[in-house]
């Protein structure tokens, strides 16, 4: 619980995720695609291949890239949630929900398609 709050406050090293904001999820090897999005209007609509849904407890890889012109990469390694409506993501102090995250530190909500 602690690292969760901790992962919170830090956020994914952002200041804002700004509409535009592309999320990209892989396999951990990088070799399949899982998920793909972009930010608009405070949301984050996720396109997957399980119609909705992540794969249960996969490991998995994510890039975020914000839009030009102060384009901006990071990637982050995570592990799906046993439903697949979330990445618990390794952010160095512990893993923290994705979900929480985008919602409490950038007001973005998460939704699967």
């Amino acid at each position: 619980m602690v690292f969760i709050t901790l992962a919170t406050l830090v956020g994914l090293g952002f200041n804002t995720l700004p509409d535009g904001t592309q999320i990209l999820i892989t396999s951990k090897e990088g070799a399949t695609s899982i998920a793909r999005g972009e930010i608009q209007d405070f949301t984050l609509n996720l396109k997957t291949l399980n119609k909705g849904m992540l794969p249960a407890n996969t490991e998995v890889r994510m890039l975020i890239v914000t839009p030009l012109p102060s384009q901006v990469k990071k990637g982050f390694e995570g592990i799906t949630t046993n439903d697949g409506k979330d990445i618990l993501l390794d952010l160095g102090t512990g893993r923290g929900s994705f979900r929480k995250i985008l919602s409490e530190n950038y007001k973005i909500r998460l939704k699967f398609e």
